[in-house]
């Protein structure tokens, strides 16, 4: 009972018409400033190598759940090339990432929030990030954990919340 209820709240927050205004401003932000990245990205070395054989190969590096989400994303294997997917979805991460710090700092408004979230994809660091094909989504879904586990922390110091920010962490 306990769990629908904790459902009920989320889903009930998501069709909210501010947080919705909130998150197409970030996320048509994020778009129009990546939209030279969207439109020509050339993939890198690696890319190449999955783009051409398929394989995931990122438990080898220690990134197991970068194999998990392509393969859900690809629904199986061998992973392909989908190259702006990734980079949208990647965009929408980003873009919630930034609503859900705005929303922690107490910013409610959608231009203020779509500004808020730019640095997130625009500053050169991920940049770079957003420009690998196959990449970009896991890097976005790393800095998505740590903002959320950093967040959980500074709103309630327990022992589980914190607990769970350093699973998230890992």
């Amino acid at each position: 009972m306990a769990q629908q209820r904790f459902f009920d709240h989320w889903f009930g927050l998501l069709q909210e018409p501010a947080l919705q205004r909130q998150c197409s401003a970030a996320f048509m932000a994020g778009l129009i400033t990546l939209l030279p990245l969207i439109l020509r990205v050339d993939l890198y070395f690696d890319d190449l190598e999955r783009a051409m054989d398929g394989r995931l190969s990122w438990v080898h590096v220690g990134r197991p759940g970068a194999d998990i989400l392509v393969e859900w994303l690809n629904f199986a294997r061998p992973a392909t090339a989908v190259s702006p997917l990734y980079t949208l979805l990647t965009i929408a991460v980003l873009s919630d990432v930034g609503v859900v710090c705005a929303g922690a700092y107490g910013v409610r408004s959608p231009l203020w929030t779509a500004l808020a979230s730019l640095p997130l994809m625009a500053q050169p660091y991920a940049l770079q990030a957003l420009s690998y094909g196959f990449d970009s989504l896991f890097m976005a879904v790393s800095l998505a954990c740590a903002v959320t586990a950093v967040l959980l922390v500074n709103l309630n110091c327990n022992w589980r919340v914190v607990g769970g920010a350093w699973i998230l962490q890992l």
